[in-house]
């Protein structure tokens, strides 16, 4: 109670010697302002300051320029992140049907092909398998077929039985069934001339052909790299 009794009375003290000390404050400062002559910015005590108008420097006026104000609509742009890519209505990936090393690639981004022409070579021993399989079976198709006609002809003249006939039959048939069969396992490679297989020296190598005419874009295998079948791009 005494500590805040004395300080109420301090504070009662210090609040009086405000009020001469502001009253003297606004009397220096409104005899100042009395007797000084009001100052635009920039300027000195005493200078005449007189409006004029604003001049550009010639060495500054190529920088300038003087339009007309009029109405004007202004563009409107609009940005947007995207990104690039190939059409993919006229591109395809080259994809092989067989696995094995690569042993040599014919061509390089930027050239141009034409669809069936080759793109590498690939050393497969699918291959290998399905050319031995179609002159297999093209074999036992021709067999078959001379079996079947001497057959045929044999029981024209009653000398077998009908049962050995449609047994020939039968076989001709088969024979024939495994023959398609195997062409078009090689066609599916792109193996067109079948004929001149049998004359070719047994080789495991087998071009990949291009599946579309165009210009090659990227090239994503080396020669050495494996590859799967329908698997590898």
């Amino acid at each position: 109670m005494r500590h805040a009794a004395g300080a109420r009375k301090r504070t009662i003290g210090l609040l009086t010697l405000v009020p001469p000390l502001l009253a003297i404050e606004v009397a220096c400062s409104h005899s100042r302002n009395a007797s000084s002559p009001s100052l635009a910015y920039g300027t000195e005590s005493g200078e005449n300051v007189q409006a004029r108008l604003f001049e550009v420097p010639a060495d500054q006026m190529s920088h300038l320029q003087v339009l007309t104000v009029a109405a004007s609509s202004l563009e409107r742009v609009l940005r947007l992140t995207g990104s690039v890519a190939y059409n993919g209505f006229e591109t395809t990936p080259v994809i092989t049907q067989v696995g094995g090393p690569i042993s040599r690639i014919l061509v390089s981004p930027g050239d141009h092909v034409r669809a069936g022409e080759p793109l590498l070579e690939v050393a497969s021993p699918d291959y290998a398998q399905d050319r031995t399989n179609y002159l297999k079976a093209q074999d036992a198709s021709a067999l078959a077929q001379k079996n079947y006609n001497r057959a045929k002809d044999l029981y024209a003249h009653h000398a077998i039985a009908e049962a050995d006939l449609l047994q020939a039959e039968s076989t001709r048939n088969q024979a024939q069934a495994d023959l398609q069969a195997a062409e078009q396992a090689l066609r599916v490679l792109g193996i067109r001339n079948l004929d001149s297989l049998a004359e070719a020296p047994s080789s495991a190598q087998i071009p990949l052909p291009a599946p579309i005419a165009g210009e090659i874009v990227e090239r994503l295998v080396a020669p050495g790299q494996v590859i799967q079948a329908g698997a590898t791009p």
